[in-house]
């Protein structure tokens, strides 16, 4: 924040008269290290590697590359059932010229005669390519999905200790409360609570915008150019802090006194088993035990503060996607 800042900022009149350049041979060193993907102990992964290995930058990176892969194995389908009608187009060129392209592609099209062959020598190739592409669509849905829980699988998320908790009471949400309720099932890690902050985020926008204003002006006071006023620059300057220290105080007032819960928790737990038993306790998705409770036969369920009913689902992994 700004107030943490204003305790190392350098007095104006101590400024260097100019900026030193960047080292660009540095630059592009550190650059180079930083290119590509790197596997768990950050070694970088070569792109011409097994793909599996890329799941390391993320569940869309390697559905990325399998998608790019399965594509060119469908370009390659199609121009194979195309040469039929490439070389159907050829025979039956009505028109007399020597372009390859036009002779190629009008073909059984250019003349009443040859168009009673139309669907006799172009149907194949127009039907095996509608329902190639058919089926392709439907395997790469299938085999996004798989691909994605198997890369989800494959590496630990901290979707993997994590339930999200919907149905809390408003006037009933503190973190407090709410572990030791969820501690029946394991150790907790964390408890976050959602809130509005609609209001936090209007404020913080003006405030960011601010603080890229003080930068630029900071730029001109440390880099004047001739005909600059640095005096009118700091006076800027200073006017622009003291906006940036009202807009922290409302912001802190916010977070400490309007912020209302929307009444969605995240539970993360220390074990994955602490995860597996309150899934087990409180998901209410089996229509079973939602009937059975319904009817007041289930009495198994536990409830926050012995009265409410959480909707509790498993929190959202990578491969949700």
């Amino acid at each position: 924040t700004l107030s943490q800042e204003a305790a190392v900022v350098v007095a104006p009149g101590s400024m260097p008269a100019a900026v030193e350049p960047p080292d660009r041979a540095l630059a592009k060193e550190r650059a180079r290290e930083k290119q590509g993907f790197r596997d768990d102990q950050g070694r970088p992964l070569p792109l011409r590697g097994p793909i599996k290995n890329l799941g390391t930058g993320g569940v869309g990176i390697e559905l990325y590359f399998r998608t790019l892969r399965y594509c060119g194995i469908l370009m390659t389908v199609f121009a194979i059932i195309s040469i039929a009608s490439l070389v159907d187009n050829v025979e039956k060129q009505g028109r007399d010229t020597e372009s390859p392209i036009v002779r190629s592609t009008l073909g059984p099209l250019d003349t009443p005669e040859s168009r009673e062959s139309l669907f006799g020598s172009q149907l194949v190739p127009w039907t095996l390519t509608t329902l190639t592409m058919m089926v392709f669509i439907c395997f790469l849905r299938v085999k996004q999905r798989a691909v994605a829980r198997t890369v989800d699988r494959r590496y630990i998320t901290a979707g993997d200790f994590t339930v999200e908790v919907r149905g809390v009471p408003i006037s009933h949400s503190e973190p407090e409360a709410l572990r030791d309720f969820f501690s029946q099932f394991g150790q907790v890690h964390q408890v976050a609570v959602g809130y509005k902050c609609a209001a936090y985020q209007v404020q913080l926008t003006k405030w960011r915008k601010l603080d890229v204003r003080r930068a630029d002006l900071l730029t001109r006071i440390q880099n004047p150019r001739e005909k600059d006023d640095v005096t009118a620059f700091e006076t800027r300057r200073s006017e622009v802090e003291a906006q940036m220290l009202s807009l922290e105080a409302e912001m802190t007032r916010l977070q400490r006194e309007d912020m209302e819960p929307t009444g969605a928790v995240f539970v993360v737990f220390e074990y994955e088993e602490g995860r597996r038993k309150c899934l087990k306790a409180l998901n209410n998705q089996d229509w079973v035990a939602q009937l059975l409770e319904a009817m007041g036969c289930d009495k198994s369920v536990p409830k926050y503060l012995g009265a409410y009913r959480l909707d509790v689902t498993p929190a959202p992994q990578p491969s949700d996607v």
